[in-house]
């Protein structure tokens, strides 16, 4: 009879420990993912939308036209390379358009 008594006080111990350490680490839990999550971090769907921008205004148009068969690595001098950079700065200004950056797709 002791015995009996003594293991259901000593399972009760052990599982009101348990139930405590599991509450400690829920709020651990959520103390670790509140200072993980940087503080101008753009939505979920805002990310969604900006990914399909990208994808069917950059990938999708040269989808199925260029294969590793057809593409080709091409030098440029810097001479010439740099001329071509200045061109398009200077028509760009007769335009009033900023040069932001600048995309080479050769197919």
């Amino acid at each position: 009879m002791k015995k009996n008594t003594f293991l259901k006080l000593g399972f009760g111990v052990l599982l009101s420990a348990s139930i405590v350490s599991c509450e400690n680490e829920t709020s651990n839990e959520q103390e670790l993912n509140s200072q993980l999550i940087p503080e101008k971090i753009i939505s979920l769907d805002k990310a969604i939308a900006e990914y399909n921008n990208f994808y069917h205004t950059r990938i999708a148009p040269f989808e199925g036209k260029a294969n590793t068969n057809q593409t080709r690595a091409v030098w440029f001098d810097m001479k010439s390379l740099e001329s071509h950079l200045n061109k398009i700065n200077v028509v760009a200004n007769q335009n009033n358009i900023a040069v932001t950056g600048i995309s080479i797709s050769l197919l």
